[in-house]
């Protein structure tokens, strides 16, 4: 039996870059955070106005139109999936990559500017490629990073990219993004160990100029833009015309330093702690009548000494001129201590708490309501 001859097709490799018509090509800001930047806030009114802006002709794309993303869910008011596909960059990725992005190309006549936003963009390195060869050396973080923002920009290639970056005052954000990092992740590291493994991201010079290699980056301070009203400072530096009439914010309250101690120590003995538990007890951390067990109130570091905090500040913000960031106050709170009774007594008040409101919280659980989230 004689089969036919079949002719070999390359597979169609997905096209980025259309064109280039600078009289038709809308402005494309990337806002890239950082993290603990009010992003949560920013992203929940850009969603909730989408009308708003594109009667400014101004669009910030939906994510769950191409990408498998849970429309009911908070993270589909941002755009991490499309951030995730460039650092994944599968042939999945780059077909869904090349919708989205042919999708600005239809809406172009209509909008002077698209606004995509992701924090995760801040940190986000290239899937490490296979090894060709077993002696072959490992790609490194910094090379896989330098690869994401590589594919970023050929992703945005037929646009007009500019990346806006806010910071703030670099001990601050290390304090809350350790915070974080306990509440979301099964990690139970000490402060010090964090600022160990997490360094690159606190090296403010080096992200803006590895941004600075393929984009225009306007950088900007999130304490200024706070006192000024951080929706109004957005709208000013993302060039939105005028202001956005919902503004109904979401914001991520921060978890009481006391309270990161006992979850970190919850997680070391429990080992492997489920997420629905995890997640219970940062709402349990976060609700008014926890505020004396956690001594909300009282001001407390994760810093050892003074030294040490201005020697990381030092560190990390040197060189930065394109903003100024707040002055260190001359003295520091005393850094934060977690007793064997406090912990016992937390343990307890939780499992009692937890007992009390099961069906709560498993319709909170079933709603996908996020724990930071403290109304519903």
């Amino acid at each position: 039996m004689r089969f036919p001859k079949l002719t070999f097709r390359p597979a169609r490799r997905a096209a980025f870059a259309a064109p280039h018509d600078p009289a038709k090509t809308p402005k494309l800001i990337l806002h890239v955070g950082s993290q603990k930047t009010g992003t949560t806030t920013i992203q929940f009114a850009l969603s909730e106005n989408r009308d708003h802006l594109a009667a400014a002709r101004v669009w910030y794309p939906r994510i769950d139109a191409v990408f498998p993303v849970n429309p009911k869910l908070s993270r589909a008011r941002a755009h991490f999936a499309f951030a995730n596909a460039v650092a994944d960059y599968a042939p999945s990725d780059r077909k869904r990559l090349s919708r989205f992005v042919d999708s600005f190309h239809k809406r172009a006549p209509e909008v002077d500017r698209i606004i995509l936003s992701a924090e995760s963009m801040y940190r986000l390195t290239a899937r490490a490629a296979p090894r060709p060869s077993p002696g072959a050396n490992k790609q490194t973080a910094l090379e896989r990073r330098m690869l994401f923002l590589e594919r970023l920009a050929t992703v945005t290639a037929g646009f007009d990219p500019e990346v806006l970056l806010y910071l703030r005052r670099v001990d601050r954000f290390a304090a809350s993004l350790y915070a974080e990092s306990i509440v979301q992740t099964n990690k139970f590291w000490s402060f010090q160990e964090f600022l160990k493994s997490k360094g690159p991201r606190f090296g403010y010079r080096g992200q803006i100029d590895r941004f600075k290699m393929h984009f225009p980056v306007q950088v900007r301070s999130f304490e200024a833009a706070s006192e000024t009203g951080l929706l109004e400072a957005f709208c000013e530096h993302a060039g939105i015309p005028g202001e956005l009439p919902i503004k109904a914010e979401r914001r991520r309250p921060s978890v009481p330093n006391a309270a990161v101690l006992w979850l970190c120590r919850a997680k070391r003995e429990g080992r492997n702690m489920a997420e629905v538990e995890r997640n219970r007890r940062w709402f349990f951390a976060l609700r008014p009548d926890t505020a004396e067990l956690f001594q909300t109130h009282r001001r407390t570091v994760f810093w050892k000494d003074q030294a040490e905090r201005d020697a990381f500040i030092e560190m990390h913000q040197s060189g930065v001129t394109e903003i100024a960031f707040p002055a260190a106050e001359n003295g520091i709170a005393p850094q934060v201590g977690w007793t064997e009774a406090q912990h016992a007594d937390a343990e307890r008040r939780f499992h009692i708490w937890q007992a009390a409101n099961k069906a709560g919280l498993r319709k909170r659980e079933r709603a996908r309501i996020p724990p930071y989230v403290l109304e519903e």
